[in-house]
């Protein structure tokens, strides 16, 4: 397997032409972009078919212990990355900014078997998983003197998550709880919940009917921190850190 990379960057602030006007606030400014790939390789010998010995009422016979598959491959995922460094009043204030497009390929799963097949759970390449989003952080020191040190980091993050493609597989359940199954189902983000909502009455009373749904995230949508850092008299140093994650 091979997994190209390339990137470009470039400092427009130390440029001749850069406006001069903005030279006294925006110490630096660069902007990036790259491309390249990655991947995920199969636990090994999961290409390969074994078999076990069990035994019931003291009788010994042959079963399936990997099923194996001759076409499982690795998964493949392909990145596109753009965004901009930044540094405001001769660096005391850096801001960085990306935005991320990432298409896997071929994603590997344990799709269960046709039961008639005896086979059971089995290594797949299934479909296509797209992420998309943004990550913003602020770095400040926006106090220095002898005796008394500050500065604070902002970062926050979006993250859109989609099954973009089963390659023609029926939808799946991942590992998870027995009431509140994991799906892998195309036009939704990998782990979705399907959950079971009762159906009201026109009178609204309920009469035990359900309606399957399929609702909501494992992963969340939008996170980020955010931290503050003290230093009095040189010698004491307090830092404090918050974290969030919505949707």
């Amino acid at each position: 397997q091979y997994y190209p990379k390339a990137g470009i960057a470039y400092n427009i602030s130390e440029e001749s032409y850069f406006p001069e006007f903005l030279r006294s606030a925006v110490s630096t400014l660069k902007i990036r972009s790259s491309w390249g790939q990655t991947g995920n390789f199969p636990p090994p010998f999961t290409r390969d078919r074994t078999y076990a010995a069990n035994s019931y009422l003291d009788q010994s016979g042959l079963g399936f212990s990997n099923p194996g598959n001759d076409d499982l491959k690795p998964e493949k995922t392909t990145s596109i990355d753009a965004g901009f460094d930044m540094g405001l009043f001769e660096d005391r204030v850096s801001i960085e900014f990306n935005y991320f497009s990432q298409l896997t390929k071929e994603a590997l799963f344990l799709v269960p078997s046709d039961p008639a097949s005896g086979f059971g759970l089995q290594y797949r390449n299934v479909g296509e998983i797209s992420n998309k989003g943004i990550e913003l952080s602020i770095y400040a020191q926006f106090l220095q003197s002898e005796n008394l040190t500050a500065n604070a980091r902002f970062s926050f993050s979006t993250l859109t998550n989609k099954v973009e493609s089963l390659g023609g597989s029926a939808p799946f359940s991942l590992a998870s709880f027995t009431f509140l199954p994991r799906r892998v189902e195309e036009g939704h983000p990998l782990g979705v919940f399907r959950v079971n909502v009762p159906v009201q009455n026109a009178d609204g009373t309920y009469s035990g009917v359900y309606e399957t749904k399929l609702i909501g995230t494992p992963m969340p949508k939008q996170s980020g921190s955010f931290s503050l850092n003290l230093t009095l008299f040189k010698d004491i140093y307090i830092s404090g850190l918050m974290e969030f994650a919505f949707g």
